[in-house]
């Protein structure tokens, strides 16, 4: 690691631990001036860093009364979750309702999602009427609208404004009013004719018109559309604001970045669930239940084993079909190597399958892509199975020159026979067998990688195609598939490798399950 990045990790532990210390001083000292002077100089991040860090409520409590006129939303919406159920908790009618009226209608909105129902009614019967009309506005929208998520408390200025007007303006709204770096100017009949940049405002006489700086180019979307829609102008456009419009084209929000981000983070997390077979609790880990989490894992997990009973039958079939074709010398030498057939199948088609998946969500691939995506796959499948399979065939050789193969688990017709019995625990003779395996071992693994990357993609452009969602179904199907692909693959392989070596290695036959002299 950099020696500037350790320097900085030490600094940064030595500033918060300070910080700590002076934290909990001023609250045991009832120093409300100096909590309030904390407040305005330290950073937000580090200052609710410290007073986590000390994990006593009521001096969270007590920072959050003193930020009044400060920056008590700030401060409280930089609480982790849990704890901002608590602080709500504590909160008396007063304070609670300070805080509701500093916070966005959005923010408020999206607190009364993450409380239990009793916090609920708390937080409504403190509520302004404005802001329960506000609230209402965003609940009229489904989840996954851009409304649920849109601010609906902005300003705008209107077309005939001058830049005097418009810096006056926001002087007098800015404590009711997050004032952001772009501002949208409306007609009359509130429809978007522009925006200007807030910075710009005092480059300019204030008798000039706010025509003269309002840029005609701007990205929106409908209040009615879905939210990746507006995930995907911020991911490849990074815009500061977009508008939010009506059926009418009439600005009715606006969303940033600040409200995109958090939508991002569990898009990505409900990906990542849906993918290894996990339902969404729609509560943070620490604030789920056992039980919760237990039913969010359980239902995927039963189904693969269910599913799993495919690939046992197969295996059991073709274990018995080595001790008939191979007198048990299968067992010994291809059963314990099947673990790691697997799990490479799995790895490198889980890789695919991932890449699939997020290049689809990003837009890169359409379902019309699916052969050219299978073609450059099979390419990276034929490079990392060969290899793959040249690692595995050495690493099996050393393997079997260290641990020598167990001839006690072959079938023998008559072991009282001594030159039967030399015949097979001659150590050049098992090491040739041991070859044998790890040569069709091999094999098996460059073939049942070629299989993985083909079915890693297959699947998520399958679920696409018939409208399932590839993250929620790809995990299990293909966990299913190639386990009985690859179990199928290796056992056939390894069974009729052995099964032709088995007399010009050891000069005897396999008759009725038995190893036979000739």
């Amino acid at each position: 690691m950099p020696r500037n990045k350790l320097s900085y990790e030490g600094l940064y532990e030595r500033q918060l631990e300070s910080l700590t210390q002076k934290v909990f001083s001023l609250y045991d000292s009832k120093n409300d001036a100096g909590i309030k002077s904390q407040i305005r100089n330290q950073p937000l991040n580090l200052l609710v860093e410290a007073i986590e860090k000390i994990d006593d409520i009521d001096l969270a409590v007590r920072f959050i009364v003193a930020s009044y006129r400060i920056k008590m939303g700030e401060l409280f919406l930089s609480f982790t979750e849990s704890n901002k159920i608590k602080i709500l908790s504590k909160l008396n009618s007063a304070v609670l309702s300070q805080l509701l009226n500093d916070l966005n209608s959005d923010d408020v909105y999206e607190i009364l999602n993450i409380v239990p129902s009793t916090l609920q009614k708390k937080i409504l019967l403190n509520s302004s009427r404005s802001l329960k009309l506000e609230i209402k506005e965003l609940k009229s929208f489904d989840f996954g609208h851009v409304g649920s998520i849109m601010n609906n408390t902005f300003v705008t200025f209107v077309e005939g404004m001058n830049i005097g007007e418009a810096i006056n303006f926001l002087h007098i709204n800015k404590d009711a009013f997050d004032i952001g770096e772009e501002i949208f100017v409306t007609n009359t009949d509130d429809e978007i004719v522009g925006f200007v940049r807030t910075k710009n405002l005092l480059f300019h006489r204030e008798s000039e018109s706010i025509s003269e700086v309002i840029e005609k180019s701007y990205f929106s979307v409908g209040v009615s559309e879905g939210i990746e829609e507006v995930i995907d102008l911020f991911k490849k456009y990074s815009p500061s604001t977009v508008a939010v419009i009506d059926e009418n084209s009439k600005l009715v929000g606006i969303v940033n970045s600040s409200d995109v981000i958090p939508e991002i983070i569990d898009n990505n997390m409900e990906d990542v669930y849906h993918f290894y077979g996990i339902r969404d609790t729609y509560k943070t880990y620490l604030n789920s239940d056992v039980m919760e989490i237990v039913k969010s894992r359980i239902f995927c997990l039963i189904i693969t084993l269910l599913a799993a009973t495919v690939t046992t039958y197969a295996i059991d079939k073709f274990e018995t079909l080595g001790v008939s074709w191979t007198a048990g010398i299968s067992s010994a030498i291809l059963v314990p190597i099947i673990p790691i057939i697997t799990d490479m199948c799995g790895n490198t088609g889980s890789q695919t399958t991932a890449t699939i998946i997020q290049a689809v969500a990003s837009g890169e691939v359409k379902d019309r892509d699916i052969w050219k995506v299978i073609r450059k796959e099979l390419k990276v499948a034929l490079v990392i199975g060969l290899v793959l399979a040249l690692f595995n065939f050495c690493r099996l050789i050393i393997y079997y020159t260290m641990v020598p193969i167990d001839s006690s688990k072959f079938h023998l017709q008559d072991t009282s026979t001594s030159t039967s019995t030399s015949s097979i625990t001659a150590k050049d003779k098992l090491f040739l067998v041991g070859m044998v395996g790890a040569f069709s071992s091999s094999i098996s693994l460059f073939l049942v990688v070629l299989c993985s990357k083909f079915f890693g993609v297959l699947i998520p452009f399958m679920a696409i195609r018939f409208n399932y969602d590839p993250a929620s179904i790809s995990a299990p199907v293909l966990t299913t598939i190639l386990d009985t692909v690859s179990s199928v693959i290796f056992f056939g392989i390894g069974v009729m490798f052995l099964n032709w070596t088995i007399s010009p290695i050891f000069g005897m036959n396999v008759s009725n399950g038995k190893l036979t002299g000739k």
